[in-house]
């Protein structure tokens, strides 16, 4: 099985890597004697910076691949809900808009599904070589993920000064308690409670979310993989 062969690989290994202390635990559990340090993934910080003119913020954001693996269905459902269409009732205007930036083999089923439901609301982008600057033009992120490892559009989004709305997936608890603003939400949270999760950040929203670097700065990580290799 898959896990045997984690657990073989893993115990044979001089020194395993973690991205996060969950997948560190989740590696222990596997292989109870191997060797495991947490040595988180880098980000070029520099890349984050704001742009020098830009539109208020509005709407929000989903990045990744379009697979049945991101929840992508209970998100659509989420933006059509009662809960939501009581937000934009509260705040008239523009109606709250999806942009969904990715590809992935669902992208037909999801891009024609959401076209019935949200309309001119929803904005498929496909793959950005620089996703900046759709971090920094939305007022939160969306990760309605069913798994993950240590998802890096999280600690992307923080570095713009979004909150993020996230299922408890992976290391998402983990990097919340390190100061993330936004929710977590169980992870077979409802559409109805992913709305609520969503409406109740975008009421909360202002632009002091702190970002979340420090050990994940390219200088500071690199001195980590220097004292692992050394």
């Amino acid at each position: 099985s898959a896990r045997a062969v984690m657990r073989a690989v893993l115990g044979e290994a001089a020194l395993c890597t973690a991205v996060s202390g969950w997948l560190a635990e989740t590696a222990r559990r596997i292989a109870p004697g191997a060797s495991i340090v947490v040595s988180p993934m880098p980000v070029d910080t520099r890349l984050f910076i704001p742009p020098r003119s830009s539109a208020p913020r509005s709407g929000v954001l989903f990045v990744g691949r379009l697979n049945a693996q991101k929840g992508l269905s209970d998100l659509l459902e989420a933006m059509v809900s009662p809960a939501m269409k009581a937000f934009d009732a509260s705040h008239p205007g523009t109606p709250t808009l999806l942009d969904i930036v990715g590809d992935g083999p669902d992208r037909a089923e999801v891009e024609t599904y959401a076209r019935r439901a949200l309309g001119e609301r929803v904005t498929f982008t496909g793959v950005l070589a620089d996703v900046t600057a759709a971090y920094w033009a939305i007022d939160a992120l969306l990760l309605t993920s069913r798994t993950e490892g240590m998802p890096g559009v999280v600690l992307e989004a923080t570095l713009t000064h979004v909150p993020v709305v996230a299922t408890d997936v992976g290391a998402v608890r983990s990097m919340f308690d390190k100061g993330i603003e936004g929710e977590v939400l169980n992870v077979d949270a409802s559409a109805a409670e992913l709305s609520s999760g969503i409406t109740r950040v975008l009421r909360a929203r202002t632009d002091s979310a702190q970002p979340l670097s420090g050990s994940f700065d390219w200088p500071v990580v690199v001195c980590a993989w220097n004292e692992i290799l050394h």
